[in-house]
């Protein structure tokens, strides 16, 4: 569904460029009105609210679709199951996923996990249609409320650059802020490490013991 989202909106695009076009060049028709930027940027204004809208709720709808998701299906499981640790919560939820999608779980499951399953599984598809009819509407409601500016006074071309600009800034802004993530994120890990491993220890010691244990009864669950 997210792909059929994705084409539907880049047709809105295409349709929305030819209409801006055929709109500011009827308005640049007459000889006595002076228009302000060229038609292609017009059709360009048109497109980019046809889609662009339709894409920024498609990308923030699929990034926290699973977290609402889950957030609600946990909520309706027992409350014995909720009150488990969180490794064991994740899991129980790892199960309900897979049985959701058809993929193995890990055993038999109980009658409350597999109701929760198809509960899980008819929320991602309620959460599908409704991304696609939504991602649609705004398409083409960006679309018309765009067409609505395209006149002979309107800047289109500085309109057009100045989103460009915004989206070129908010690219080299995420891809700043993702590398400060990893930088930050490697640092905290090793001074937690070194906290508990000396760094002598960890440059000239002789011994090689890298078990980690998920539970106590595992092996390596003593460092």
């Amino acid at each position: 569904m997210t792909t059929l989202s994705i084409i539907v909106l880049l047709a809105f695009a295409a349709i929305g460029y030819h209409f801006g076009l055929r709109k500011a060049l009827g308005g640049s028709a007459s000889p006595d009105v002076q228009i302000h930027s060229r038609p292609q940027y017009h059709g360009t204004w048109t497109a980019i609210w046809c889609a662009v809208p339709g894409l920024v709720l498609l990308a923030l709808w699929i990034s926290l679709q699973n977290v609402v998701i889950t957030g609600l299906v946990v909520n309706e499981l027992p409350a014995e199951v909720q009150q488990l640790p969180e490794e064991r919560l994740g899991l129980v939820l790892n199960d309900i996923r897979n049985q959701a999608t058809g993929a193995i779980v890990s055993g038999e499951l109980s009658p409350e996990i597999k109701a929760a399953a198809e509960h899980y599984a008819s929320l991602q598809q309620t959460s599908r249609y409704t991304m696609f009819l939504v991602a649609a509407a705004l398409g083409l409601l960006g679309g018309m409320l765009a067409l609505r500016l395209v006149a002979p006074g309107f800047r289109a071309r500085n309109s057009v650059e100045a989103v460009i600009k915004t989206g070129l800034i908010l690219c080299s802004t995420i891809a700043i802020l993702t590398t400060i993530g990893i930088v930050l994120s490697v640092l905290f890990e090793a001074i937690r490490f070194f906290e508990k491993v000396p760094v002598t220890d960890f440059l000239l010691g002789l011994k090689w013991s890298p078990q980690t244990a998920i539970r106590e009864d595992q092996v390596g669950s003593s460092g």
